[in-house]
């Protein structure tokens, strides 16, 4: 993204901000305004949003807002809660050949309370006995883990639904749909809030603000 096209974003981000009734965290990247919580960076420098469409689009000197899509605007005063420093979450990337062994070892004796795993593809996990195993392990010391796709492709699910099944009995729940960025906030939220752990799986899967685009 050129210097021009950054200013430009800036620009009509402060306008709009202004001018339109979005009750979110949004993105101006190109003429399109993003659910922040559901934006990624792309190669070029400029944002998308893989899983959603945009929540409004400039057209020239206008610009058309999806109202289908746009949240509404919260009705309960707002309660800040801020995260609990001391908690740990992390990212893992999966690979071919990932086995139990690496997660231990990468882990040692680092005691963490979230991951979000990067699944490989669309939805790909290895299913070696001691990758599972770790996980089970991990799962038995009360560790919140999400697996999210690599790969996002806006209206298609997450490609092997058996192997996310199997994912989820040993502890890893369906993050699809969102972002490995809101994931990982998403842990640290439920995390420093939620004190029951069954509570905190639950809470997974339920939209905080609209964080799951599907």
């Amino acid at each position: 993204t050129s210097k021009m096209d950054t200013d430009d974003n800036i620009i009509n981000g402060l306008i709009y901000a202004r001018e339109l009734k979005i009750p979110e965290v949004v993105i101006m990247s190109d003429n399109k305004i993003y659910r922040g919580c559901c934006s990624n960076r792309t190669n070029t420098g400029s944002f998308t949003s893989t899983d959603l469409e945009p929540l409004a689009v400039l057209i020239k000197e206008n610009i058309e807002v999806n109202k289908d899509i746009v949240l509404e605007t919260p009705i309960s005063q707002m309660v800040y809660k801020p995260f609990n420093t001391n908690i740990k979450v992390i990212v893992i990337k999966l690979f071919p050949g990932i086995t139990g062994d690496y997660i231990n070892k990468t882990l040692g004796n680092y005691h963490v309370q979230g991951i979000v795993f990067e699944l490989l593809g669309n939805g790909e996990s290895p299913v070696a006995d001691s990758f599972l195993s770790a996980i089970d392990n991990l799962y038995k010391k009360r560790t919140l883990m999400v697996g999210v796709p690599q790969m996002r492709h806006r209206g298609k699910e997450i490609k092997n639904i058996e192997m996310m099944n199997v994912l989820e009995k040993r502890g890893i729940f369906n993050g699809d749909g969102m972002t490995i960025e809101s994931s990982l906030a998403k842990l640290y939220h439920i995390i420093s809030t939620v004190g029951d752990f069954e509570e905190a799986i639950r809470l997974i899967s339920v939209p905080l603000r609209g964080e799951i685009s599907k």
